[in-house]
């Protein structure tokens, strides 16, 4: 796969996981979107997709420790790193 249709993939995964964490922000279905988006940068291994492996794994950490009423607002974070991923 190229660098454009794995960035795509992410952006996909992202998207899905932003959509879990609205409908079950107790669920663990968004872990596993942003694990999979998370092992696909990591296979890229090029600057971008470590600067925004970063981004991701501390969204990963507030995911975790987080309260109900601050669910849209991550899942607007999630969904705006999914858009900075997304090629053009």
């Amino acid at each position: 796969m190229s660098n454009k249709e794995n960035f795509l993939n992410c952006y996909q995964d992202l998207q899905r996981a932003a959509v879990s964490y609205i409908k079950n922000p107790k669920g663990s279905t968004h872990i596993l979107f942003i694990d999979h988006a998370l092992k696909i940068l990591e296979k890229l291994g090029d600057r971008k997709a470590n600067l925004f492996k970063i981004r991701i794994v501390d969204l990963k950490r507030k995911l975790k420790s987080t309260k109900k009423a601050s669910s849209h607002n991550l899942a607007d974070e999630i969904l705006t790193i999914g858009l900075l991923l997304k090629p053009s």
